[in-house]
């Protein structure tokens, strides 16, 4: 499943599947669906935020200067530059250059 459009197809019929159990009043497999859904996401790559620091930052150990340009993840945590996924929830980045936020 490295094909990115087969990842987003099988998310496609997951939340199809989702809403048909849903229906059913299967809770414990809509759940499982959600938690397939949830992998499945993660696979699909994301645009880190770009953050200039405005004064001197500290993020952990590390010290950045002000206007130094910081990474950070959907979930609002911070990523190194090149790291290929998050640290903390796991979702891959995309790091192609012209399309960075």
């Amino acid at each position: 499943m490295s094909n990115l459009k087969d990842i987003e197809r099988a998310i496609q019929y997951h939340r199809h599947q989702l809403g048909f159990e849903r229906g059913r009043d299967c809770v414990r497999l809509a759940r499982h669906y959600d938690l397939a859904i949830e992998a499945l996401e993660q696979l699909t790559p994301k645009k880190p935020t770009v953050i200039t620091a405005e004064k001197d930052t500290m993020v952990g150990r590390a010290k950045f200067c002000k206007g130094t340009k910081l990474y950070k993840c959907q979930c609002g945590n911070f990523i190194g530059y090149l790291d290929a996924y998050c640290r903390s929830c796991g979702q891959k980045i995309d790091w192609r250059q012209n399309d960075v936020k």
